[in-house]
């Protein structure tokens, strides 16, 4: 058979190196340092603040040398629970990485397969390797994931446990970018609720900005009703107040409440992970299949004027 007529073989390696004719690369000449030189050196790069996502894709490098392995990815599980690609060493992975990912990921157990038989059933479609590993990595919120590698001539030995270090500051990385990308969306919504107060002086059309408010809080909070509300401090009577996916009876008991003026002059937002216990937000409850959970946010309008917002909680 001519090397023109040789059936297609995508590649997925990353190693450096030159290529053969078959355009596989070969083997790039093996490092002098110890294998886990490169990790210390990211580890101190995400200690001093350094882009979580930057990191990942160093230490997929680094542990593809480290273990000599050919080609490799690390995936993480998105919102939906469903695995992706957080960095590949090439597009051939990203578009198509195989049923090993998932089962390390699902299995949350290392995984060492040898031996082209072995392989096969793991492989994404196309590629061909000897050997494939995968440790799992996770984010510390319950979202699994997988470190996966390939070797078309075999890892070095002790590829397992480096990869399983490698594993574990790949977890430490994914965490400081979910803290990170948290914060982001925090800041978000606190900076829309701020808004929506800051609105209440001088503003004439009130109805607006108690939706606003709600809008913020759900935005903030991924809240699923709630209500907010203006009362005149003087006369402990309602200004005005507005309400989503709760009843109108419900929002009534819980300001006549003899405890609810005490919550308009909290200095900080009070989380309650279950109303039903507490008298004055059990009505918020009453019917509820499930725990329900609120916050309670007191804000000011103006002088003589309290706000109360509260938000169901997901």
């Amino acid at each position: 058979m001519t090397a023109s007529a040789r059936p297609r073989r995508d590649v997925i390696n990353h190693r450096r190196g030159g290529a053969d004719q078959s355009g596989m690369a070969t083997p790039a000449r093996p490092s002098a340092r110890h294998p886990l030189d490169a990790v210390v050196g990211v580890a101190r790069g995400l200690a001093a603040g350094s882009d979580p996502q930057s990191a990942i894709r160093d230490m997929l490098r680094e542990v593809i040398e480290s273990t000599g392995a050919t080609a490799g990815g690390v995936f993480v599980s998105d919102r939906r629970g469903v695995l992706v690609p957080a960095a590949t060493s090439s597009p051939m992975l990203a578009r198509d990485f195989g049923p090993l990912p998932v089962r390390v990921a699902q299995t949350r157990q290392p995984a060492m397969l040898t031996g082209r038989e072995e392989v096969q059933p793991f492989l994404p479609r196309g590629a061909s390797a000897v050997s494939a590993l995968g440790v799992p990595v996770h984010d510390v919120r319950g979202g699994f994931g997988s470190l996966v590698l390939f070797s078309e001539r075999g890892f070095a030995p002790g590829a397992l446990n480096t990869a399983g270090v490698y594993g574990d500051f790949l977890s430490l990385a994914l965490r400081i970018g979910r803290v990170e990308r948290e914060a982001g969306a925090h800041q978000k919504g606190v900076e829309a609720l701020s808004d929506a107060g800051r609105a209440f002086v001088g503003l004439l059309d009130l109805e607006a900005v108690l939706a606003r408010t709600l809008d913020g809080a759900e935005s903030l909070l991924g809240s699923t009703g709630g209500f907010v509300c203006l009362v005149d401090e003087q006369s402990a009577s309602l200004r005005l107040g507005l309400f989503r996916w709760v009843s109108r009876d419900a929002v009534r008991a819980v300001m006549a409440h003899d405890r609810f003026a005490d919550i308009l002059r909290e200095t900080a937002p009070r989380v309650v992970r279950d109303a039903a216990p507490y008298p004055m937000f059990a009505p918020l409850a009453t019917g509820a299949s499930d725990r329900v959970g609120l916050v309670a946010v007191p804000l000011r309008a103006d002088r003589t004027t309290a706000c109360l917002l509260v938000t169901m909680l997901p």
